[in-house]
């Protein structure tokens, strides 16, 4: 049971550096980085600097992913 927890928690991190290197790569903001900007001048100015693009690869795009490997996880482990 521990093992399947470990492997479900190592593909969501796997998946989440290869999206979060892919978002910086596009030119999108992640969370790390939109929590950087927030503590350097705030939360509404924050939100106020990013694209339409980066908004949404954050609260849709990006939970969708992660949620996504996490089931497929789940599914390939179910099957082993």
């Amino acid at each position: 049971m521990i093992y399947k927890i470990f492997i479900s928690g190592l593909s969501i991190l796997i998946f989440a550096v290869v999206v979060n290197y892919l978002a910086i790569q596009l030119g999108l903001m992640t969370w790390y980085g939109f929590f950087e900007e927030v503590g350097r001048i705030g939360f509404s100015e924050a939100l106020k600097n990013q694209s339409i693009y980066s908004i949404i690869f954050m609260i849709f795009i990006y939970p969708l992913v992660l949620g996504f490997s996490g089931y497929l996880s789940f599914y390939v482990l179910r099957l082993v």
